[in-house]
């Protein structure tokens, strides 16, 4: 019960982390919409947030692993692996920080968690790990939700809703690519030095095209970027530390299971704080989604009761 309550918990971080996003260019009530939803102005956020972020990954790891800095001072080609899969992620949260910037924050995370679906395909073709028929339906469930929640495709392909949309598709596409590769990466390094080679990695990738694109920040929004990524940089820590906890508590499956309710809870934030609304082709889209994915958890942790 414990281990589930913690997953719920890692749930509910995350999903506070999407609103946080999404106020932060759209703004509401007064608050946020400092910068439009552009690329540049999301590096921008991803370079500022990610500081905060390695900041605070150090400071946990001094009390919880404090081997994490030997470990990664004497990686040396092992590097390669943390490298590749972090370069991975870089790209996967633009999209996923384009996406939320440009759609409602439900829509934006459900078009997003194609990523089991998506991840489940390429273990079948680079793993030899041929679905069951039971992952088949997950994956036609999973289609037909993101159909229903996907934009009218009535515009144009430069309309603000579709770009978001296909941000996010494509966030859910790199973040699959990711987990695959960031396995090879922590049989090498333990969780708390592999986020750390990761978030380094995005502070300095995303600092790089920062000064490539010579960017100029107003005066008077410097503290408010740097409160709001300080903020979502602690969000983001905490939402990792009790995933990692629940992972712990309750394995892997039950907490893929428990983390499938991200969508529909992230859904709900929003209408319930942002005053977000979806049509009812919507809801049911993120329903289906929701429970394709549960499914999905459930399905795993069957297998590993029975030891398959």
């Amino acid at each position: 019960m414990v281990g589930i309550l913690v997953m719920l918990l890692a749930a509910g971080f995350l999903s506070i982390l999407n609103l946080m996003v999404r106020v932060f260019f759209q703004g509401y009530a007064g608050i946020g919409g400092f910068f439009p939803p552009d690329f540049e102005h999301t590096v921008l956020f991803l370079q500022t947030r990610t500081l905060f972020m390695v900041i605070f990954l150090s400071l946990l790891a001094w009390r919880i692993y404090p081997k994490a800095f030997t470990e990664i001072a004497n990686s040396g080609t092992r590097l390669k692996s943390p490298f590749i899969s972090g370069s991975i992620y870089f790209i996967t949260v633009i999209l996923l920080y384009l996406a939320l910037g440009n759609i409602p924050a439900g829509i934006a995370i459900t078009l997003f968690f194609v990523h089991p679906a998506i991840a489940t395909l390429l273990g079948w073709r680079y793993k030899r790990d041929r679905p069951t028929l039971f992952r088949w339906l997950i994956i036609i469930g999973v289609i037909i939700g993101l159909v229903l929640v996907a934009p009218n495709l009535q515009g144009n392909f430069s309309s603000q809703f579709l770009f978001g949309a296909l941000c996010a598709l494509g966030a859910g596409i790199g973040f699959a690519v990711y987990a695959i590769t960031a396995q090879t990466a922590l049989i090498k390094f333990h969780p708390i030095s592999f986020s750390l080679i990761t978030f380094t990695l995005l502070f300095l990738l995303s600092s790089a095209a920062v000064l490539l694109l010579n960017m100029e920040v107003p005066q008077p929004v410097w503290l408010s970027l740097l409160l709001w990524s300080m903020a979502s940089g602690l969000i983001t820590v905490g939402g990792l530390v009790f995933t990692n906890l629940g992972i712990r508590l309750v394995g892997a499956a039950t907490a893929t299971l428990v983390g499938s309710i991200e969508p529909a809870l992230t859904a709900f934030l929003a209408w319930l704080m942002l005053q977000e609304t979806l049509d009812p082709r919507q809801m049911v889209g993120i329903a289906i989604v929701t429970l394709s994915i549960a499914g999905l958890g459930l399905e795993k942790k069957q297998s590993t009761l029975h030891g398959n």
